[in-house]
């Protein structure tokens, strides 16, 4: 090994520890920068094995180096993916059970670094290795460590923003430099190729890896330094890459054309005339200085580009949080500021705040608020300001505060940091600030009315939902309640008709003399009683059809049914009655039969209510008349009576249920009043034929025509019908019997 290469060992080891105790002693109690002290130190000692076991002249000492090696290779694993799973919190952000488990597989492999069952054995110079049977062991604990902290902070990268974002994505390249180079060189060309010639460029690996490191320090504050800290870095990294680089150019030399290696004095003299002409030419020094200006500072922006950048953001976003995000985003990263925030009020309570960068971490309250919103629109420290508010903003981190005025008062605050050159803030800052400040706050206001009538929106909703979620309770209870009221009213109406059917039968032994001869008295108190008897029975068989019917257990036998025939024997069953009522009834066969499909006893029935609501209706001496005719595939069937006719108002009546029209019946009406029930258990009866029913009037003593419809007959018609109450069967309708 040669003088330079020696050198270079040195200079890394050093440097990699300066900068893992600088990072320490900068914030001992966090995890990150712990961890990270702990990866230095393991890379140094990595430096150090690896320099030691390239030195070694005799075999059993290289065999050791190279054990070595493989021990600190396995806590270089381990320590970088602490660091990767901490960075950038105080804290963990991997289970504790991950990290027991990772150190537990760690500590179990360490002491098997210094046996055979890693390196069998080593030539002197670390030539020739032979690898044993726990190399792959540890090559998976490698992939799987390093593969996992990459895994970490890729992950970390793509959740991550602002200055975060380019912390990580300078570390993830320095990191990737580094160990890509290692395994290739360290691991894949001595365990593979048996050839350790390149394991002394080691040293340049990690200089490559401090080198990205600094400059992230010095450019994006990685791990919080200091300007002042940030600034040694950089001017570091100046001073390593001149030395790496002309001497790395010197070393190739020698070896490309002369084949030897490089003495020390030749070495020492060669750095000094580089340096003292890399910094005497002007030329070199400002390629230099735009170089370090670029990389590291960039302290110069287009104002006008970043007021319409801004602008355009404040146009197009609504949500706040999306908008101050935005805007402390583009800020930071145009004018090169270490962080902001957004500290939004309402009266005089803090309502939003939005962070970047430095500021990430900062918990503000309205107490250290309250004083800020009393100074000048634009305060700096660097201004003559009274010594507490100065105080105040340097505890706050911020160089700059910003009130956000609107024309009716302030709402918020806009703070900065420090530039990352260093430098104060300019004229042309202030400037760009002062314009930006009341758009922004005018901004702000638009995008908090925006999201109040979102939420006002969104309330209305959810009473909305309520309020129909409660009408769906409270109309499923009333759904309850009826059918509650149906079931009541089918047991009551059935456990009457039994007893009513008793009373009727006594009543008419005792009318027909089977108990002996009546008085008339007698005869006419019995002659009430059984019509009232009747009509009980018939108001109880009608309440039980409209139980059937509302709970869904009507029959209908349907059959082809000659209509003619029908409302013949209807008509029949009725005469007697218009006789006795002396009113005219009137119907007119046709020839020929006209057939229909239905259930002739459920039809009769709705012909005897509707004749029945006729005789009711019309005085003595009028007449009443049953027609009938083919309309399209339905029969149509009319009761028209010449009675004292229906009101517009009541029409609408007829067929509900209890639907009873005052003061419509004919003086001293014999029949009584009716029940209310008829006209709407026919309707029903009708609409399960699908068929329809209604009724027309010109009005009061013009007379009322009642009608329904009826399927013409077709087997197809036949065959629907009977499918349908087939199909209804399960639901507790009972099947129909043709």
């Amino acid at each position: 090994m040669t003088f330079l290469e020696m050198t270079m060992v040195i200079v890394s080891v050093l440097a990699i520890i300066v900068l893992g105790l600088l990072t320490l002693l900068k914030n001992p109690s966090s995890r990150t920068h712990s961890t990270f002290f702990l990866f230095a130190l393991a890379t140094a000692a990595y430096n150090f094995t690896n320099y030691m076991a390239l030195i070694s002249t005799d075999a059993l000492a290289s065999l050791f180096w190279v054990r070595a090696v493989m021990f600190v290779a396995l806590l270089i694993n381990y320590f970088f993916f602490l660091f990767a799973a901490s960075f950038p919190q105080k804290k963990f952000y991997v289970s504790s059970k991950v990290i027991a488990a990772a150190g537990g597989i760690t500590m179990i492999l360490l002491p098997f670094s210094f046996t055979s069952l890693i390196f069998e054995s080593a030539e002197a110079f670390g030539k020739n290795t032979i690898p044993g049977a726990l190399i792959p062991a540890f090559l998976i604990h490698t992939i799987t460590f390093l593969g996992g902290a990459f895994w970490l902070l890729a992950q970390r990268l793509r959740k991550s923003s602002g200055l975060e974002r380019s912390q990580l994505k300078v570390l993830l390249a320095g990191s990737v430099v580094m160990f890509g180079a290692i395994l290739v060189t360290n691991l894949l060309f001595v365990l593979v190729f048996q050839n350790s010639d390149f394991a002394g460029m080691l040293p340049l690996y990690t200089l490559i890896f401090i080198s990205f490191i600094s400059y992230a320090i010095s450019k994006y504050r990685l791990l919080n330094f200091s300007m002042l800290i940030a600034r040694s870095a950089a001017f570091s990294i100046l001073i390593l890459f001149s030395l790496g680089a002309y001497s790395l150019l010197l070393f190739t030399i020698a070896r490309v054309f002369h084949g030897e290696a490089v003495s020390r004095d030749v070495w020492i003299t060669s750095l000094l005339l580089a340096m003292f002409l890399a910094f005497s030419f002007e030329s070199l020094r400002r390629w230099l200085g735009k170089a370090t200006d670029f990389w590291f500072y960039k302290d110069k922006y287009d104002s006008n580009e970043l007021l319409y950048h801004v602008s355009t953001v404040m146009a197009s976003t609504l949500h706040l949080s999306e908008l101050t995000k935005k805007i402390l985003v583009y800020l930071t990263e145009e004018m090169r500021l270490t962080g902001g925030a957004f500290v939004l009020l309402h009266k005089n309570k803090i309502v939003h705040v939005a962070t970047e960068g430095s500021f990430k971490d900062e918990v503000f309250d309205d107490a250290h608020i309250a004083p800020l919103l009393k100074c000048n629109s634009v305060s700096l420290t660097d201004e003559s300001l009274p010594d507490s508010t100065k105080d105040l903003l340097r505890a706050l981190g911020t160089n700059v505060s910003v009130k956000l005025q609107t024309d009716k008062s302030s709402i918020g605050l806009l703070l900065l940091g420090e530039k990352l050159s260093g430098e104060v803030f300019t004229t042309l800052d202030t400037q760009v600030i002062s314009i930006l400040a009341p758009q922004a706050a005018i901004a702000f206001e638009n995008a908090r009315a925006y999201e109040e009538i979102k939420r006002f929106n969104t309330t209305l909703k959810e009473e909305i939902h309520k309020a129909t979620q409660d009408l769906k309770i409270a109309n499923n209870e009333l759904k309850e309640l009826d059918q509650l009221k149906d079931e009541f009213v089918s047991i009551a109406s059935h456990e009457l008709r039994t007893p009513m059917t008793a009373i009727k039968d006594y009543l008419w032994m005792a009318l027909a003399g089977k108990g002996g001869e009546l008085t008339e008295k007698q005869r006419y108190y019995l002659t009430r009683s059984f019509g009232a008897t009747e009509r009980l029975i018939k108001l109880v068989n009608d309440l039980l059809n409209i139980s059937r019917i509302e709970s869904g257990r009507v029959s209908l036998e349907v059959a082809k049914v000659d209509l003619n025939q029908l409302i013949t024997e209807v008509i029949e069953e009725v005469q007697a009655r218009a006789t006795q009522l002396k009113v005219k009834l009137v119907y007119t066969p046709l020839a020929d039969p006209v057939f229909v499909v239905a259930d002739p006893d459920k039809i009769k029935e709705v012909l005897i209510n509707l004749i029945g609501n006729s005789l009711k209706f019309t005085d003595p001496g009028g007449t009443i008349w049953v027609l009938r005719k083919t309309v399209g595939e339905m029969i149509m069937v009319s009761v028209v009576d010449t009675g004292v006719g229906i009101s517009d108002q009541n029409l609408t009546t007829l067929f509900q249920k209890f639907g009873l029209i005052k003061g419509s019946y004919r003086t001293n009406q014999a029949a009584g009043q009716g029940t209310g029930l008829g006209l709407y258990i026919s309707r029903s009866i009708i609409e399960l034929h699908q068929g329809k029913i209604w009724a027309e009037s010109e009005g009061t003593g013009k007379g009322s025509t009642f009608a329904f419809t009826l399927p013409k007959y077709t087997s197809e018609k036949l065959s629907t019908l009977e499918q349908k109450f087939s199909d209804k069967s399960d639901a507790g309708i009972i099947r129909s019997v043709v």
